[in-house]
């Protein structure tokens, strides 16, 4: 998947040389995509329909747990005045004040906290991989919002299968360190 880009339209504010675990755990719990975003890095940043840009990515929530000076500062505010949204982390606060700031293209119901995702696009193709880092099975349906289900790839049985019936309701079952990538196909 080299020169594939993720599609994250979160970023999470770190330093360079601290990430906060604390605001990516309920994220990753609830496979919310996101990327760490280093504050030194803002000043690169564009802002562009709403959307903070740096290189390939474009992000519509900006997460912080610090105030933020300068430059930084600055191109959040321009970010907020074009409609983008920037959110201060409190100790509890859960995935649910992030779902309500993003459209994401996907969801997992129910949620499975040992379930990570990423949704890519690679020559405009969106794959989706995902692994259960957790001891148990991961028993849940993908719902896609704009996409269907139609191949899936099982790299450790080198196994690349088109789905009879594309799906944009499927059905996900994943034992214990077991990954699939789904190569998926627009409605």
């Amino acid at each position: 998947l080299t020169d594939s880009v993720n599609q994250a339209q979160v970023a999470v504010l770190c330093g360079t040389r601290n990430l906060s675990w604390k605001m990516a755990k309920p994220l990753f719990e609830h496979q919310i995509e996101f990327n760490y975003l280093e504050e030194e890095l803002l000043p690169d940043c564009s802002v562009k329909d709403g959307k903070l840009c740096l290189q390939n990515q474009a992000y519509s929530l900006v997460i912080a747990d610090h105030t933020v000076s300068g430059a930084a500062q600055e191109i959040l505010h321009v970010f907020q005045k074009q409609g983008g949204h920037v959110l201060d982390w409190r100790p509890g606060m859960g995935a649910g004040e992030v779902e309500d700031l993003i459209a994401r293209p996907y969801v997992f119901d129910p949620a499975a906290c040992e379930l990570r995702c990423t949704y890519l696009k690679k020559d405009g193709v969106p794959v989706m991989i995902l692994v259960n880092e957790g001891e148990t099975e991961v028993n849940t349906v993908l719902h896609l919002k704009r996409e269907s289900v139609a191949e899936v790839w099982d790299a450790w049985k080198g196994t690349m299968q088109p789905v009879s019936e594309p799906s944009c309701d499927w059905p996900l079952r994943l034992k214990r360190r077991e990954s699939r990538i789904l190569v998926l196909q627009r409605e």
